[in-house]
């Protein structure tokens, strides 16, 4: 073979020619046609592995069964499990080969294996076969026993030391604990206390709500509190009686309607107890009331004037002689007189306050709001008509912010008792959102709020 490039002999084998270094190109076999399939070892191409031809289908027969013939290196026992029984000895199968020259040993009886121990015990009665005859003398010996046993406890249990026994004639002596008897007289002489208490007690019965009291029943339960010494038992018999929540506060829902004899219908809400001094000077009034609706549109005073204040205003005289008229009897029977104090108008040369008494009023400025603070513009120029309303204290009302309680809503204003200390030409009145600071001219027609005392 020569190269290509320089024509000089190539030795065997050389991949570059040893005179001008040219690569020697290696013949490639000629294609050949596809009809002719290529020789596995040239162009080092993968031989093929032939491939088995599918399995034939073919048709097993199945076979039958072995019968199970059980084989043991001991001789079975004397009590056959098929002892009693015909059943037919099972043959071994046609396909079951023997063994040629094998021959059967056989085991000394006298000496059973370990596997014979394991056997299942027989059942039926081949059991009974298996008892050994002195098994059952012990049997019977624990069987005498426990009947023996049982006698004597029978015959100990009715004796006379036993729990079934009669007892002896002569009773055994009683033990009395003299601490025991104090405490049982103590707990007697309690009850026997609590039971005068109750009949002592003439209040009516403990109803849910206010609303299911009757008014001669409220009446009664106020006087229940009058007979009380301090606000914290009154508080009591108001829980007791549910006029109040549970924690002895005023939410606004302890209410009560009251129909007029024109069927106008008013909502009156317990605003307090022990608050009021009584006219007649015996004590304070059990319950206050203060209605939640109006019973009317009405002037503080229809002449347009502001001389006399509250106690010459056309309001308190319409309340006394026209609206009192117009409240049940029940009501009127219980309502009393209590005292209530109003300050003077501004400018009218009087610094005294003025005390009324009367059976129908509207509350003060301070009987809402309660004290004043600094802020207020009438602080230090306003003096107390009467302590505020436990209702409303209960509340949080105060004079710098709206109070829901104290809204009516629909642009209904309402008055307050208590001329503006500020203005001497204005009355205190109540916005419609609830700002209890507010001033209107005595002629302009405000809601009526009214309040009674039991």
């Amino acid at each position: 073979m020569r190269c290509m490039k320089c024509g000089e002999e190539l030795p065997v084998g050389a991949r570059f020619c040893p005179s001008c270094g040219a690569a020697v190109e290696e013949d490639v076999p000629a294609p050949k046609k596809l009809e002719e399939p290529l020789s596995p070892l040239e162009a080092a191409a993968v031989p093929l592995v032939p491939i088995a031809p599918p399995p034939r289908a073919t048709r097993i027969t199945p076979r039958n069964p072995r019968a199970y013939v059980p084989r043991a290196n001991h001789p079975a026992s004397k009590v056959s499990w098929g002892s009693g029984s015909d059943s037919p000895r099972t043959e071994p199968h046609e396909d079951e080969g023997h063994e040629e020259g094998s021959a059967t040993l056989k085991a000394d009886e006298t000496a059973p294996s370990l596997s014979a121990a394991r056997s299942p015990l027989p059942r039926g009665s081949h059991r009974l076969k298996l008892i050994h005859p002195s098994h059952g003398v012990i049997v019977g010996i624990c069987s005498v026993v426990g009947v023996v046993l049982f006698v004597v406890l029978v015959r100990a249990s009715l004796s006379w030391f036993g729990p079934f026994s009669g007892g002896s004639n002569n009773d055994s002596p009683s033990i009395v604990d003299e601490d025991t008897t104090a405490v049982d007289e103590g707990n007697e002489n309690a009850s026997a206390g609590a039971s005068e208490a109750a009949t002592d007690d003439e209040g009516p019965t403990i109803r849910a709500a206010v609303a299911d009291y009757t008014w001669d029943e409220l009446a009664q339960i106020s006087t229940l509190i009058e007979a009380t010494s301090t606000d914290a038992a009154a508080l009591e018999v108001a829980e007791r009686y549910h006029l109040c929540t549970t924690a002895g506060k005023l939410d606004g829902t302890q209410t009560k309607e009251l129909e007029l004899a024109d069927g106008t219908s008013v909502t009156m809400r317990v605003a307090g107890f022990l608050q009021d001094e009584k006219a007649d000077g015996s004590g304070r009034a059990g319950i206050s009331f203060i209605a939640s609706t109006s019973v009317a549109s009405e002037p503080m005073n229809a002449n347009a004037q502001m001389t006399g204040g509250w106690s010459g205003s056309t309001l308190r005289t319409w309340l006394s002689d026209t609206l009192l008229t117009e409240l049940p009897d029940e009501v009127t029977s219980h309502a009393v007189a209590v005292k209530k104090l109003t300050s003077p108008v501004p400018g009218s040369g009087s610094t005294m306050q003025v005390a009324t008494d009367d059976l129908l009023w509207v509350p003060s400025y301070s009987e809402v709001v309660g004290a004043l603070t600094s802020g207020n513009k009438r602080n230090g120029i306003y003096e107390a008509e009467g302590e505020q309303y436990q209702l409303f204290s209960d509340a949080n009302v105060s004079w710098s912010e709206s109070n829901k309680l104290l809204a009516l809503g629909d642009d209904a204003y309402w008055w307050l008792r208590s001329p503006d200390p500020s203005n001497g030409s204005w009355f205190m009145c109540v916005t419609p959102d609830g700002l209890p600071t507010y001033g209107h001219k005595p002629a302009t027609k405000n809601a009526v709020l009214i309040g009674f005392s039991f």
